[in-house]
């Protein structure tokens, strides 16, 4: 089974572009880099920024929020966010999300 997290923040509104930029390479970093298995990220109609993102494991989550390879794209993340919701972690049961890409950009 594979492990899932839930991100959400608040980002200052001026910085989106910003803030989309540097979730992207992060998370393209994780994916090379970390054993990442992907992420996608969303935005609510409360004005919320939400990521739903999909590890291997626990442990492979864990030793890529260590990681230095991505310290800039990180920095971005810390600066442009206002407030952030606690992450919710998951165990994945039943999977029926497609891998398919759709070029959402």
């Amino acid at each position: 089974m594979s492990f899932a997290v839930l991100y959400q923040w608040k980002v200052d509104p001026d910085r989106i572009a910003d803030f989309r930029l540097a979730w992207r390479e992060l998370t393209k970093g994780f994916i090379e880099e970390c054993g990442g298995m992907g992420s996608r990220l969303h935005h609510t109609k409360d004005g919320w920024w939400a990521a739903y993102a999909r590890w291997p494991d626990e442990e492979s989550r864990d030793k890529a929020r260590l990681s230095e390879a991505y310290v800039d794209a990180s920095t971005v993340m810390k600066e442009v966010v206002l407030e952030r919701r606690p992450e919710i972690t998951m165990i994945i049961t039943d999977d029926l999300l497609t891998q398919t890409h759709h070029g959402v950009e």
